[in-house]
């Protein structure tokens, strides 16, 4: 029987019953006032107690519908979790596949964007199969660095960004020296933007060296600790991005190249929204064509 059926159905019998004996009894008014007021009383704490025992049923119902409705939707979270752990799991071997290999050295989260935990979560059971040598992010600012870094088992090992003489990252590079995370450049020359090539600073202390541009950024990069991969298809340009260990820059020239930050990036914001829907509209892009060669990049 349901809660507010039994309050009813106890709640007017008792009722009743003190009309009938009120009218029975008009013989001695003194008594049958007595024995009314005391059945009214009766009535009335047992209308209360029903009263707490019908909200505290009513409680516990809705504590249980709210139960099965979070737990529903912990389902359906578990549920993404694991399709988003097969997809990039498949994604990873797919490229193994293509590279003929059965491991790969270093393999990165790409965005800050979607489910990246659970994309995450894919890498590091990759990593602990031996799949992977080095797990680790791209993209993420320095508060979705940390955030990474302290709520999963296996901290990022390697965090790519923007990076270059006007675009510098000291915070994000303080932080990731605190939890041990390696700082990666995927544009150590900005891509030329803004004239890093041209600059009278860069210029000037390429010239003191004997040194070009180019080698002046990666040295500088490499100083300070950051990771490189210049990108190159010109065998003369690749040899003299690796001819930058036979000479340091000095503590005076490094602070003038630290003076031309401007602490903005060169691209694009990870933080702008018509940025994140720029990504959603790409990965729909290539999902459709299956090349991301074919995409839009309109920044």
């Amino acid at each position: 029987m349901e809660a507010a059926q039994i309050y009813d159905t106890i709640g007017q019998k008792g009722f009743s019953e003190y009309q009938k004996i009120n009218t029975r009894q008009v013989e001695d008014l003194s008594k049958t006032y007595s024995i009314n007021e005391l059945e009214l009383e009766n009535n009335k704490q047992q209308n209360h107690m029903l009263q707490l025992v019908f909200i505290a049923l009513s409680t516990l119902i809705i504590i249980s519908v709210l139960c099965f409705i979070y737990l529903k939707q912990q389902r359906k979270k578990l549920l993404l979790l694991q399709r988003t752990l097969q997809q990039a799991q498949k994604s990873v071997e797919e490229s193994m596949r293509k590279l003929k290999t059965d491991y790969l050295d270093l393999v990165l989260l790409h965005q800050p964007f979607a489910d990246a935990y659970g994309a995450y979560r894919a890498l590091e059971e990759m990593y602990e199969e031996g799949k992977i040598r080095a797990i680790g992010i791209s993209n993420f600012y320095v508060d979705r660095m940390v955030d990474f870094a302290s709520f999963n088992r296996i901290k990022p090992m390697v965090n790519q960004v923007e990076t270059h003489i006007f675009n510098q990252q000291r915070e994000l590079k303080e932080w990731a020296d605190k939890y041990g995370i390696q700082m990666e450049a995927w544009a150590p020359f900005g891509e030329g933007r803004g004239g890093t090539f041209d600059n009278p600073v860069i210029t000037g202390i390429a010239e003191k060296y004997g040194k070009t541009p180019a080698q002046i950024m990666l040295r500088w990069h490499i100083q300070r600790g950051v990771v490189v991969i210049p990108k190159s298809t010109h065998i003369e340009r690749m040899e003299e991005n690796f001819n930058v260990f036979d000479f340091s820059i000095s503590d005076e020239d490094m602070a003038e190249i630290a003076k031309l930050d401007k602490a903005q990036s060169s691209f694009f914001s990870h933080q702008d929204p018509k940025m994140v829907e720029w990504f959603v509209n790409m990965v729909e892009e290539r999902k459709k064509n299956h090349d991301s060669s074919r995409e839009n990049k309109n920044w």
